[in-house]
């Protein structure tokens, strides 16, 4: 008895590890039509050049590139220091009614700090219409920038969203603002789907992508595995798809 209470107690260990470099399916969820759906893909093993369309890369300064993943030591652009760091891409098409994303990341070891945040991904510079923010384990998505919202200035409520900390995580996004749905799920949790005012619309919004949060001068520290973006709306089962196809994981 001792024996089978030991194997399983080592089988819960392995099953319960971090998220690894293989995704796996873990929900049942219907695979998106991809037709029509236009996506670019860095997973950096390229430096800061896209995987899936010709001439598109990330605009870096001391941004280091190794090992397939981007590295940021977490230094804002306008800290006035001369190592000092900025990383973005911009998204040509902008198209803010339907996007889906997919990021796979890992702090560095002990960040973000207690009480602090750090950003994971922000659309937008002087007009910041989306945030992905981590708080010591938990991710916020914030939607606090310049926007028509039913009540001003609040953010998505989604379930605690609770990262491993010193591994690679995995965080799809996605929404329809016609259909008034946001899509979140981290690693292999369970899908939220988060319905949003009807009279919900963005003003303005930032045509970059950025891992630096330009309200508060704070920038992303650790690594970025891969990032996708995709101008439909789609589940994490067919954002999977697409990065597998495109980068057999």
């Amino acid at each position: 008895m001792k024996k089978m209470i030991l194997l399983y107690f080592f089988i819960l260990m392995f099953t319960s590890c971090g998220t690894g470099k293989i995704i796996k399916e873990t929900i049942d969820e219907p695979l998106i039509s991809l037709k029509g759906a236009k996506y670019d893909l860095w997973n950096f093993s390229n430096n800061g050049k896209s995987e899936s369309i010709e001439k598109s890369e990330w605009e870096t300064r001391n941004i280091m590139f190794t090992d397939s993943t981007l590295l940021s030591d977490g230094i804002y652009e306008n800290s006035g220091r001369f190592t000092s760091e900025k990383a973005f891409i911009f998204d040509k098409e902008n198209k803010l009614n339907k996007k889906s994303i997919a990021i796979r990341f890992r702090f560095k070891k002990g960040y973000p700090k207690k009480e602090n945040y750090l950003p994971i991904l922000v659309k937008g510079q002087y007009y910041r219409c989306l945030k992905v923010i981590a708080s010591e384990n938990e991710i916020k998505i914030s939607v606090n920038g310049n926007f028509l919202f039913t009540i001003p200035n609040e953010d998505i409520n989604t379930k605690k969203l609770k990262f491993n900390s010193n591994k690679f995580n995995i965080l799809y996004l996605s929404w329809n603002i016609d259909d008034h749905l946001f899509y979140v799920a981290l690693n292999n949790d369970n899908p939220q789907k988060i319905s949003i005012p009807k009279d919900f619309k963005w003003e303005k919004c930032g045509k970059n992508w950025t891992i630096q949060d330009y309200s508060n001068g704070t920038a992303f520290k650790g690594e970025l595995d891969y990032l996708l973006l995709v101008n439909e709306f789609l589940n994490r089962k067919s954002m999977i798809k697409i990065i597998k196809e495109n980068n057999k994981l």
